[in-house]
């Protein structure tokens, strides 16, 4: 979010704040300009998402979803195990500064439509809980979010003015209303997080609308029986099967970290 610094009158904008904690006009052009930025993260995540599933349609075999929802994650967390150690741009990012002069309506646009164009991926399963076939979200995940839970810190208030905020706050305000809760869920994962700082930013009256639960002490799974609980929590799979049992005892051979 180094790009905020660069961003339109960004600068001139914290400077007022900073002479004046309560203008309004400084307020909103910061809280604009990082609603900005955000959707541009966005945004890029669904077009290199869009441009990986047309590639993978194009070689031998197709689209597998096993093996290419492994490949999409390692390209974002482990890009150099794609593309090669000699590769040094971050793809993600660079493509996030190529849309920095689209208009945050044009960015949110697009990321609905992106997510029109990509719900295919999105099978219907068995709902466990319901019992019904329901289409699963995608997932946005945040993590490290101890980092933005502080970072910018007194950059952003919360709804009245009175408190300052950290970038925490427009990202899980624009993260969970860009899309419906049914069709992107947010997850910020992290170690170290103030959890009171946390609570106070997500229950502020801006985003009490949007439920979210805590869940922690989930670091190395002490038990099989937390680390399924955890897993059982965001993959509506049918627990009663065995090949999903099976699933579970080998999660617990292979990963037993967060």
């Amino acid at each position: 979010m180094n790009g905020l610094d660069y961003a339109q009158d960004y600068d001139r904008a914290r400077a007022s704040k900073e002479a004046n904690p309560k203008a309004k006009t400084a307020i909103e052009h910061m809280r604009e300009a990082a609603e900005r930025r955000l959707a541009q993260l966005l945004l890029a995540r669904f077009l290199l998402l869009d441009l990986f599933v047309q590639e993978a349609r194009e070689i031998p075999g197709g689209l597998q979803e096993k093996e290419h929802r492994r490949l999409w994650v390692l390209l974002q967390v482990q890009p150099n195990r794609i593309y090669g150690a000699n590769f040094k741009v971050d793809i993600f990012t660079a493509l996030a500064r190529l849309l920095r002069h689209a208009s945050t309506y044009d960015l949110k646009d697009r990321i609905a439509s992106k997510y029109q164009e990509l719900s295919f991926l999105l099978a219907k399963v068995r709902n466990p809980a319901t019992g019904g076939e329901e289409r699963p979200p995608f997932f946005c995940a945040l993590d490290e979010a101890q980092i933005i839970a502080t970072l910018r810190q007194g950059e952003f208030v919360s709804e009245d003015g009175s408190t300052p905020r950290a970038l925490v706050r427009e990202a899980w305000l624009l993260y969970t209303t860009v899309l419906q809760p049914e069709q992107m869920r947010v997850v910020l994962s992290g170690t170290g997080i103030k959890l009171q700082d946390l609570k106070d930013t997500l229950s502020s009256s801006a985003l009490k609308r949007e439920l979210y639960e805590i869940k922690f002490d989930i670091g190395a799974f002490e038990k099989p029986g937390s680390q399924a609980e955890y897993i059982k929590r965001y993959v509506p799979a049918s627990w009663a099967d065995p090949n999903w049992v099976e699933f579970l005892v080998r999660a617990w051979g292979w990963l037993r970290g967060r």
